[in-house]
């Protein structure tokens, strides 16, 4: 049996695994961090991995295997009573709903999140609930109550002081506000929200970590970019966000490319702008992508 800071090493990796989206071996690094955890009876980390579980499911938007290991960190946060640790589970269970376009749904969970979270005072954690309940109001048009709940979130988690602080927290939170811009048709404001959330990826040295939200964020630059009238920038940032998804799962890929509507914006790039577009299929290969019927 591994030590209790080589099972922490094995967490941590999986987490990296996770973030880059490779999420088949990031699921057996949190099993087998698990079985280290439980040998020294550090119930709390078991749960944190069931959780994290759970958000390696969420990411190939597997509804049925997340909330299985959701419950189950439940059933051990409840067992230690750990208020953070089940307002984080109840918030990760209404983004799994949310993911599965289950909007409505999301919502009473998002809320069990954030009366748990504000038990605790977790400025970060409680922030970002709010965030992802703003989300859930984004997809459901309902753009006021988005806009008071996006405002709280990011709010708080700026708010955080020293260790409570967590700068990809507040990355999340901007990339959540520049949605909420791309839906309501706010391009320049929703430039100046990618670009902050660029801005915190760069500082803290998470480029090599966060390709997912590298490849959500550049995908979102390039449409804003088409729609101000810069083609020449919006292919830029296509390829980059293209470039990233490269090693990842056909799921992954696919809540991605839902995120910043690939495959509309790469129809308006063939039929707006068809000079562009060929630059396009010359640097990246859309069938390889699953993009080619767009």
């Amino acid at each position: 049996m591994a030590g209790i800071d080589q099972a922490v090493e094995i967490h941590q990796a999986a987490n990296t695994l996770r973030d880059q989206g490779q999420v088949d071996q990031a699921i057996k690094k949190y099993l087998t961090a698990i079985k280290h955890y439980e040998g020294h009876e550090a119930l709390d980390r078991v749960a944190e991995c069931w959780q994290m579980i759970g958000v390696s499911y969420k990411i190939e938007n597997n509804l049925v295997k997340g909330i299985e290991a959701y419950q189950k960190a439940i059933e051990i946060f409840t067992e230690v009573k750990d208020d953070e640790g089940l307002g984080n589970t109840y918030r990760d269970l209404g983004i799994i709903y949310a993911y599965d376009h289950q909007y409505k749904e999301s919502i009473p969970w998002l809320e069990k999140s954030i009366r748990h979270l504000k038990k605790v005072k977790n400025p970060t954690g409680l922030g970002i609930s709010q965030v992802k309940l703003g989300l859930s109001y984004t997809h459901l048009n309902r753009f006021e109550q988005a806009q008071k709940y996006m405002e709280q979130g990011i709010n708080n988690i700026r708010q955080a002081k020293g260790d409570e602080y967590n700068w990809f927290m507040e990355m999340t939170a901007c990339l959540a506000m520049a949605g909420l811009d791309f839906k309501q048709e706010k391009y320049p404001a929703m430039l100046l929200k990618l670009w902050s959330a660029i801005g915190l990826i760069h500082q803290n040295d998470g480029g090599e970590e966060h390709h997912r939200r590298l490849a959500q964020i550049f995908g979102l630059l390039s449409h804003g970019y088409l729609k101000l009238k810069n083609e020449y920038l919006a292919v830029e940032y296509l390829v980059k966000s293209l470039v990233l998804v490269v090693p990842m799962k056909d799921v992954v890929r696919e809540i991605i490319y839902e995120d910043f509507d690939a495959c509309g914006l790469i129809t308006d790039l063939k039929q707006g702008h068809p000079d562009e577009f060929q630059i396009l299929v010359q640097r990246i290969d859309l069938k390889e992508l699953g993009l080619a019927d767009c």
